[in-house]
């Protein structure tokens, strides 16, 4: 795989978790369970929901595979970021 392939299938996936996250949104707005109504007019409620709807969105795209070396190379990536 080239850098540019690379860069083209990453771009493709980056759009597909931003398109689900208005959805994740609106399912966790229409849970009840966010008080945002006496939330502060800040960025700390919403970095917040950003960072449940990345953990929902880590879900959905886990590693075809389990084994070992896997987690270890994700691991050494996130490492690098």
């Amino acid at each position: 795989m080239t850098r540019e392939q690379l860069i083209d299938k990453m771009n493709i996936l980056f759009d597909s978790v931003t398109k689900g996250m208005p959805k994740d949104l609106e399912k966790l707005l229409a849970s009840g369970g966010v008080d945002y109504e006496s939330a502060d007019n800040d960025f700390l409620l919403p970095r917040k929901i950003l960072q449940a709807i990345l953990k929902e969105e880590q879900f959905q795209h886990k590693p075809l595979s389990e084994d070992r070396k896997t987690k270890k190379e994700i691991e050494s990536y996130y490492a690098m970021i």
